[in-house]
């Protein structure tokens, strides 16, 4: 069962990355920051409507789903596999608040991750906040 949602979360990654777009190669943030392109805003935003008939929205869409299903999947099971995996060999540590505990210990990990690489993405630019997720997580596993 693992193996087929973990292939389906790779296609859809896979999918959703054949979409991006670069930006132009004369594109420059600097110039079109939001101090200097007051003027020029109107140009470059589309309304709601416009935005849901891209496939790029649609495709990040079902990008964050899938990112977000499986971490509450993940958490949503985390009591149960917790039981059934140490119950048998520390009866006395892994009791049911011991299970519940750690269920909330995760979802506090989960939120404290989200808004300090939120912050830290802020301070240091995307790009440097991915290879880090890149390297760490290569390195982790």
């Amino acid at each position: 069962t693992m193996c087929v949602v973990g292939s389906a979360y790779f296609v859809t990654i896979i999918a959703s990355s054949m979409f991006t777009k670069l930006p132009h190669p004369q594109f420059d943030a600097v110039e079109n920051s939001s101090e200097h392109s007051n003027n020029n805003q109107a140009a470059y935003s589309m309304s709601v409507e416009q935005a849901f008939r891209t496939p790029q929205f649609w495709c990040m869409w079902v990008a964050f789903g899938a990112l977000a299903s499986t971490g509450m999947g993940c958490i949503s099971t985390a009591k149960t596999m917790m039981s059934e995996v140490f119950a048998g060999s520390l009866p006395l540590m892994v009791t049911s608040s011991f299970a519940s505990t750690y269920v909330m210990a995760i979802s506090a990990s989960n939120l404290a991750g989200r808004l300090g690489w939120g912050w830290l993405s802020d301070k240091i630019g995307q790009f440097p906040t991915y290879a880090i997720f890149g390297v760490t997580g290569c390195a982790l596993y």
